[in-house]
């Protein structure tokens, strides 16, 4: 049943986050005092922020069923500042894993709690007793001993209250409490604790009577608090948060039960104020009351629905005073460092760290934890966690870095700006000696860890307790807290030797004569020029050739080798001529089996078209079909030799060479952005119309398969989707 109670940790959170239902909160008013008074200073007792566990400061038990044991330490507290944190640590695990009474430390009210049981009264339906206004509801401003005593009168009396804290904690390593709200029927009061931090323990006559009930609202935070600051316990408590988790409720939060049950919205700008200025304005004043003025009414609510829901035995009810009870048997516990503390924070935040910063970082958050606790001031004061990562990932090699890090400066850093660097510095070598001792254990035996069983390395692993207090006080003896001077680091090992590589890829190449850029430019624009009549001549690779032979070679070479041409095309041309007619009566032969392509076909018939047109203008027109088709195929090869001219055209008895003519070149085409015509076009429309009046099938019947149109009509002028009728 027993749990405990840590620190709470300082919440960080937007400002203006949304809530639930999609509609953004009043903005947060953040209140803050400069050069405010630290209340800590006025403390009759000393905060006690070392590394020990909490020892409760209860001195009087009143409505006691068990008598109270108090506390005694038989030897000083080994967990004190001045001791290293190796040897706390081991002293913490010891009494942690130790089993009996004396080394633990009971809930003072352990037994009370646990032999309580809720009256009747409070288990029965009553009538729900409503709330009066702020402004005709009285309220009293506890700040004096006197006061105090009237209001522990006053509450003795009644037969329930509620309680609610205000808690403070950026200045303060643990946070203290600031104001206390106590709510009656009929009155509230505000209770200052900064001033009556002592005196408060009186009010343990109420706040453990179990005939009275006390209402607190998520009080899992204010059960710690009360036994840290003051040495309040309490007994007899409902709490209406987890009431509201019982019914399944769509939200836990105070604010949420004051809407549902009082129609009051909850004013939540002063959230995050500082609630150590003094005096108090009168908008924190309103603020801190309305947390506990309308409580005990939604009391009456909860507990008339919970019986209401439950069955014949209250088991609702009883559930939730179940859980309140768990909630008062929690324990305050200090938070305690040990050499494994900075693991959870580095879990949380996820950041790849090397060794050498991990070790940094260690370093870094042991000395964060030493300052917070001296100065009473909390992690975030001190260092916070996101500036913490930036110095352990930049390591920084001048005090001026570790500074020019964080923005803005925490006022602690900038004082301690020397140790801290001296402090990642000594991490650094450290971490350096700690590898080197690592490859040499690996070197000296490498076959040490592979030969041993699991079972005998989980026994290694128990050590005795002697040994183990040695281990930590050579620990502790090395980790000191003195500044060490920076040694340099000197290499160890046999000598490596080291020669430059020499690299010549990047170098540029070197020249006889002076690099000169403009001419390298002109040989590129010279490289890419390309001959504009390229673009209009017919491909002549073979004349090309001969131009380019001609100008380079002299005039005597030029007349050998058409000499040598004459020579060779003698006897060339008889076999080429026998060839050509032996291939023609194959093809008159081979007539019925065609196995020209399409689009040759198709260009043949253009070239004949032509040809008729021309013979019609002339008036040649051939007598029969058979010299047509002769004289057809004569001027379609003619064509072919003018337009692609081949080795026997150009090697002919008799045919001397002849430079090309420039002169019917049309030089129009070179000029650019030029209009196209009008015929050069594609219209399908167009295409199909005039083929098929010139070569067209007489009907759809008489149509080929694949020339037949499945979407579109054959007069379509518009684009409309084919109606097929209806089956």
């Amino acid at each position: 049943m027993n749990e405990s109670v840590k620190q709470s940790k300082p919440v960080v959170s937007s400002w203006n986050r949304r809530s639930h239902g999609g509609v953004k909160d009043s903005p947060v008013r953040l209140l803050l005092a400069k050069n405010i008074l630290r209340p800590q200073i006025k403390f009759k007792d000393k905060i006690d922020n070392s590394n020990s566990p909490f020892v409760p400061i209860i001195k009087y038990k009143p409505n006691a069923i068990k008598k109270l044991q108090i506390y005694t330490p038989s030897s000083p507290q080994p967990e004190d500042l001045s001791i290293p944190t190796a040897i706390a640590d081991f002293v913490h695990q010891q009494r942690m894993i130790s089993n009996t009474t004396t080394n633990r430390i009971c809930h003072p009210y352990q037994h009370e709690l646990e032999v309580f049981e809720p009256p009747e009264n409070q288990l029965k339906e009553a009538k729900e007793e409503l709330y009066k206004g702020l402004e005709e509801t009285p309220y009293t401003y506890v700040e004096t001993v006197e006061q105090l005593e009237e209001l522990c009168q006053k509450l003795s009396s009644v037969t329930e209250f509620a309680v609610d804290l205000e808690h403070h904690s950026y200045r303060s390593f643990q946070g203290f409490v600031c104001l206390m709200q106590i709510s009656t029927r009929d009155h509230d009061y505000l209770v200052d604790t900064l001033e009556l931090r002592s005196d408060l323990s009186i009010l343990n006559e109420s706040f453990t009577n179990p005939k009275i009930l006390k209402v607190l609202h998520g009080a899992d935070m204010d059960i710690g608090w009360l036994q840290r600051d003051f040495g309040l316990y309490i007994v007899n408590m409902f709490d209406t948060g987890q009431a509201s988790r019982v019914l399944n409720y769509e939200r836990f939060s105070l604010s949420y039960l004051l809407k549902k049950f009082c129609g009051v919205t909850a004013n939540k700008q002063y959230q995050l104020a500082d609630w150590r200025i003094r005096p108090l304005p009168a908008e924190m004043i309103q603020y801190a009351i309305e947390d506990t003025h309308y409580l005990l009414y939604i009391y009456d609510r909860l507990r008339n629905e919970l019986i209401k829901s439950g069955n014949a035995q209250n088991n609702l009810l009883m559930s939730v005073y179940q859980r309140s009870k768990a909630v008062c048997l929690k324990k305050y516990e200090k938070p305690l460092f040990t050499k494994e503390s900075y693991l959870n924070l580095y879990k949380k935040q996820r950041r790849p760290l090397n060794p050498q910063q991990l070790q940094v970082f260690q370093a870094l958050y042991e000395w964060r934890d030493t300052i917070a606790r001296q100065e009473d001031e909390s992690y975030g004061y001190v260092l916070p966690n996101h500036m913490l990562f930036n110095l352990t990932e930049s390591l920084p090699r001048e005090p001026t870095g570790v500074l020019a890090c964080c923005n803005p400066v925490p006022t602690l850093l900038k004082q301690y700006a020397n140790e801290v660097h001296q402090i990642i510095q000594d991490a650094k070598e450290r971490s350096v000696t700690v590898t080197e001792e690592n490859i040499s254990s690996t070197e000296a035996t490498p076959m040490e860890t592979s030969s041993r069983s699991p079972v005998v390395a989980r026994l290694d692993v128990k050590e005795t307790r002697s040994k183990s207090i040695e281990r930590a006080s050579q620990y502790a003896s090395q980790v000191s807290t003195t500044p060490r001077p920076v040694k340099a680091y000197i290499p160890t090992g046999p000598q490596v030797k080291t020669m430059k590589p020499s690299i010549s890829i990047f170098d540029y190449p070197q020249k006889a004569g002076p690099h000169n850029e403009g001419l390298e430019k002109a040989k590129e624009i010279m490289a890419g020029f390309v001959n504009p009549f390229k673009v209009v001549l017919p491909d002549l690779e073979a004349a090309d050739v001969g131009n380019k032979n001609r100008t380079e070679q002299s005039k005597a070479s030029i007349d050998k080798i058409n000499e040598n041409w004459k020579k060779v095309s003698s006897g060339v041309l008889e076999e080429t001529s026998s060839s050509t007619q032996g291939t023609k009566i194959v093809n008159n032969d081979s007539d019925h089996e065609d196995s020209t392509p399409l689009r040759q076909k198709i260009e043949g018939k253009k070239k004949r078209k032509r040809k008729k047109k021309n013979e019609t203008q002339e008036g040649d027109i051939p007598s029969t079909p058979i010299e047509k088709k002769i004289k057809s195929e004569d001027v379609d090869e003619e064509d072919d030799d003018d337009r692609n001219p081949s080795y026997e055209a150009i090697t002919k008895v008799g045919k001397e060479f002849v430079p090309f003519d420039y002169n019917p070149t049309e030089y129009s085409k070179l000029e650019g952005n030029q209009e196209q015509s009008k015929e050069d076009v594609f219209n399908p429309y167009d295409q199909s119309k005039r083929q098929k009046k010139v070569n067209g099938p007489r009907s759809k019947v008489h149509m080929k398969a694949g020339q037949r149109s499945m979407t579109y009509s054959k007069n379509r002028e518009i684009q409309k989707k084919q109606q097929w009728p209806r089956r």
